[in-house]
């Protein structure tokens, strides 16, 4: 509904207002707000808060911007949004303030509790899909590249401690790899932890797949299908999907592993599928085994650029965190 994705809206721009700043390094957005916040309209106290309340000719009441933030979180509301680590955090709690807002003016709510009808239940709302527990062992494609596309030709330098990430959101590639300056400072920190923990897999002897070849890789939406259809899974059934495989670990191999972000007009999801691959001297080809998928439901809207970018820090992530277990 349309006060929903208002409020929606307001909490993801109340991250931002920390994050814009003036030449001089000082965040203007917020020190603009400060100066005539609720805090210092409540300690003026000169005229009664109901004399001050504004009225439009619509039925409703005006308030101030941070009024729903104060509601839920109290005056001190900017500490509670700054105790959040990254905007990731914060905006996951997004719907929880929603409801809380909306529960205090006598709005519905985006999660509706169920109605009581005889014997049975139903939901105000068109629930989500049920999710099963093999649905996406059984339906998920078993190759990254759509079948009308030839297979993504992949050159490996050697046959083991390589690694390369693919994704299909160019721009983001080319941030990464140094081609060009990131536009969206909200995401800088999660870029340069990325390109922290890109550094750490070099450190371990892991290089990119080729000699000269970048950390992250382009390639079309058709080569990526795997992951594209985990993120629509994931916004699908509004749930966040994870598992790790077990797998009989070869002596030699190399890692790929294909991200993408997806985003609708209420929700996101960052998915990603991490694989090894070893070459078969018998058959003469590279067999491929999963080690495993993820796909994180963001239930609020982001920019599929910061989508993507989720997607991506979450696999180098993961692949970090599984090459330093290899070396312990």
């Amino acid at each position: 509904m349309v006060h929903q994705r208002i409020l929606l809206a307001i909490y993801a721009d109340a991250w931002h207002e920390k994050i814009y700043q003036a030449p001089g390094g000082q965040p203007h957005v917020r020190e603009i707000r400060l100066c005539r916040d609720r805090r210092w309209w409540e300690g003026l106290r000169v005229v009664p808060s109901r004399l001050r309340e504004e009225r439009h000719s619509a039925p409703g009441q005006v308030c101030e911007w941070e009024d729903p933030f104060i509601l839920a979180y109290g005056l001190d509301w900017r500490s509670v949004r700054d105790s959040h680590p990254n905007k990731f955090a914060w905006l996951s709690q997004s719907t929880n303030f929603v409801d809380t807002i909306c529960k205090e003016w006598g709005l519905p709510t985006v999660n509706r509790p169920a109605v009581m009808v005889g014997d049975s239940a139903r939901s105000e709302s068109q629930p989500p899909k049920r999710l099963k527990t093999d649905i996406l062992l059984t339906d998920r494609p078993l190759s990254h590249d759509s079948p009308k596309a030839s297979s993504l030709q992949l050159d490996w330098a050697a046959l083991q401690d390589c690694f390369i990430f693919v994704v299909d959101c160019k721009p983001l590639a080319d941030v990464i790899n140094g081609h060009t300056k990131l536009q969206c400072d909200e995401l800088r920190d999660t870029v340069e932890k990325m390109v922290s923990k890109l550094g750490d897999i070099v450190e371990c002897n892991w290089l990119p797949s080729g000699l000269w070849t970048d950390p992250v890789r382009w390639a079309p939406r058709k080569h990526n299908i795997v992951a594209d259809y985990l993120c629509n899974c994931s916004m699908d059934y509004q749930k966040s999907l994870h598992e790790t495989f077990s797998v009989v670990m070869p002596r030699n191999f190399n890692i790929i592993v294909h991200s993408d972000g997806g985003a609708r007009t209420t929700c996101a999801s960052a998915a990603w599928v991490a694989e090894i691959t070893s070459w078969q001297a018998e058959t003469r080809e590279w067999q491929v085994q999963t080690l495993a998928y993820s796909a994180t439901y963001i239930n609020s809207w982001v920019s599929s650029f910061t989508a993507e970018t989720m997607a991506l820090y979450q696999a180098v992530d993961f692949v970090s965190s599984f090459i330093s277990k290899l070396r312990s």
